[in-house]
C-alpha cells in the first residue's frame, strides 16, 4: 500500500539578497542588502531560477527530467543516384 501526500510548493520570496562581502566586527553588523523582485532583472531572476533548481535536484541525488538529453544525430542521407554515402 503506497500513502500520496501532497506537498506545499517552496514559499517564493519577495526579494533577493546580494552577496555583500563580509565586514569587520568593529564596523558593526552588516545586513545582507535586499532588492525586491520587480527590481531585478529578467534574465537574473531566471539565472537565479536555474540555479535554485539544479541545487535542488543536486541535494536530492536526482537527474532533472526538465533538462533535455542531448538528440542522437541524425542518421545521413544517402542519394542512390550518387552512389556513395556521404562523409559525416
Amino acid at each position: 500500500m503506497q500513502l500520496k501526500i501532497k506537498l506545499k510548493p517552496w514559499t517564493t520570496p519577495n526579494f533577493v539578497v546580494a552577496n555583500l562581502p563580509p565586514v569587520r566586527r568593529q564596523d558593526g553588523f552588516n545586513e545582507s542588502q535586499g532588492f525586491p523582485l520587480q527590481d531585478v532583472e529578467a534574465e537574473t531572476l531566471s539565472e537565479l531560477c536555474d540555479v535554485f533548481r539544479a541545487e535542488i535536484f543536486r541535494k536530492a541525488g536526482k537527474e532533472d527530467p526538465a533538462i533535455a538529453r542531448p538528440a542522437p544525430a541524425p542518421m545521413p542521407e544517402w542519394n542512390p543516384t550518387h552512389g556513395k554515402m556521404p562523409k559525416s
